[in-house]
């Protein structure tokens, strides 16, 4: 799965422009979106205001902001201990790495559901056949 910044910056270069037209048009400084580009969201001195770029990016970029914004939030540690683990790290000095939520399970069951789904059919079918 591609991160943020990988989307953001692959629709900035099919568009074919350069990060200087890009600073003209959002009004974020080049360092910004190089952080954003490079999803450093940690690296922005602010924080809190990572979705305001996001969506300031994305539509000058043609991208609609809200399934970015999703995906940045849930790439944010939402419990006490993902919180605590990111902490401990920070201050051993350890490169933070935030992970998405993983999707797996949901697949999974949504294969399961298929697979059972079809089995029953063919069970009918078969049923009404013989």
């Amino acid at each position: 799965m591609k991160t943020i910044g990988e989307v953001l910056k692959g629709r900035r270069e099919r568009l074919g422009m350069t990060l200087t037209e890009l600073e003209q048009l959002t009004g974020l400084k080049r360092y910004l979106l190089v952080h954003i580009e490079n999803n450093e969201f940690n690296l922005i001195p602010n924080p809190n205001y990572s979705e305001g770029f996001i969506r300031k990016y994305a539509s000058v970029v043609n991208i609609e902001p809200n399934q970015l914004i999703q995906a940045h939030q849930d790439e944010i540690p939402s419990n006490q201990q993902q919180l605590d683990k990111v902490i401990t790290d920070f201050s051993n000095g350890n490169e933070i790495t935030y992970k998405s939520k993983s999707k797996e399970p949901l697949q999974l069951l949504v294969i399961m559901g298929l697979v059972i789904l079809i089995t029953i059919v063919l069970w009918i079918l078969l049923v009404l056949i013989f």
